[in-house]
């Protein structure tokens, strides 16, 4: 299947409302597409299982 998006690497994304529902598979996507990804949210534990320390690649 072609990609629809061409991939992003070293840019960034803000996505709000990122720690569940479609702003979760949002930052999904974006991060397979190689962006750097700032997420918004007010639910501070079930965003922590996601951070990737700067350097590490997932």
């Amino acid at each position: 299947m072609p990609h629809i998006f061409p991939t992003q690497n070293g840019n960034v994304a803000i996505v709000t409302g990122g720690a569940k529902g479609i702003g979760y598979h949002t930052v999904k996507h974006l991060a397979r597409l190689g962006m750097h990804v700032i997420i918004g949210t007010v639910i501070i534990l079930s965003i922590q299982m996601y951070i990737v320390p700067p350097g590490l690649k997932s």
